[in-house]
């Protein structure tokens, strides 16, 4: 007969760290210039085709 292993306490509650990391300097400032960078170049890559497509959904309405 095969005896299966008991499982092991799931941890029911966590607790986040209270205490704060210093930022190497200008890290902070580099890591928002660059979040807003990759943010404003996506918006770019999306507004067009959306513009595209619903210019063109206009174009087919209208016919």
């Amino acid at each position: 007969m095969l005896i299966q292993p008991s499982p092991k306490p799931v941890m029911s509650r966590t607790n986040a760290p209270t205490t704060d990391c210093d930022s190497p300097d200008g890290s902070a400032a580099t890591a928002a210039q660059s979040i807003s960078l990759a943010a404003t170049t996506t918006k770019r890559m999306v507004t067009m085709p959306v513009t595209q497509v619903s210019t063109d959904c206009i174009r087919m309405m209208m016919w």
